[in-house]
């Protein structure tokens, strides 16, 4: 049977943070793997670490020959590419963000409640501050809008099928802007629904 959740964290050196990887393995709901995909030559004390952590029944370490250096869209295209076909859902984010401990007990709430769910989003705090493109601000609240340039990559799960049948196309900086524009686009062919867990659940760094 599948599991639930996959999901799917793309890095690039420093950018892989001990918070992230914990925040994932201290999950009380364990319906999941996470697949870290590493944007080039592996780095061996971070798989040396996921190996010696104990945890690695469900985690596994990815990395690419070379270098992509496409802000990480290459490597979401390639979970994607993988993955998809051996879960019911995907999550995908970046390393160096953090989830709350009950953050997929949630999503499985949501999903449970509406069987024509196609995507689940949750709000956002943001650790950082971009000035004016950034409007939750430094340590800002940013309630979910599933609209474009409204909702990180790592604030919303996705059914696999949807996955699948979109990939992701984009390499500018803008990529996750464009994957929900997609996302909205095939929801009026497959007229899946969109929902929304109300709960802040994921801090965006």
């Amino acid at each position: 049977m599948k599991k639930r959740f996959g999901i799917i964290a793309v890095t690039y050196r420093e950018y892989f943070k001990e918070s992230f990887f914990y925040s994932i393995l201290e999950q009380t709901c364990k319906d999941f793997d996470l697949h870290i995909y590493h944007d080039g030559e592996d780095i061996q004390r971070w798989e040396e670490y996921i190996r010696k952590s104990g945890w690695s029944a469900n985690v596994f370490w990815h990395n690419t020959e070379k270098r992509m250096n496409q802000f990480g869209h290459d490597l979401r295209d390639l979970g994607i590419k993988e993955q998809a076909d051996k879960y019911e859902w995907l999550i995908i984010t970046n390393c160096d963000n953090y989830y709350v401990p009950k953050f997929l007990e949630y999503l499985n709430q949501s999903i449970e409640s509406n069987s024509n769910a196609g995507v689940v989003y949750y709000h956002t705090v943001h650790s950082h501050n971009r000035g004016d493109a950034d409007p939750a601000g430094e340590y800002g609240l940013l309630k979910g809008v599933f609209e474009p340039c409204r909702l990180d990559i790592g604030a919303f799960a996705t059914k696999s099928s949807i996955c699948k049948e979109l990939g992701f196309k984009e390499r500018y900086n803008e990529a996750d802007a464009f994957f929900i524009s997609e996302i909205k686009e095939l929801q009026k062919k497959w007229k899946f629904d969109i929902e929304c867990v109300d709960k802040i659940l994921f801090v965006h760094n």
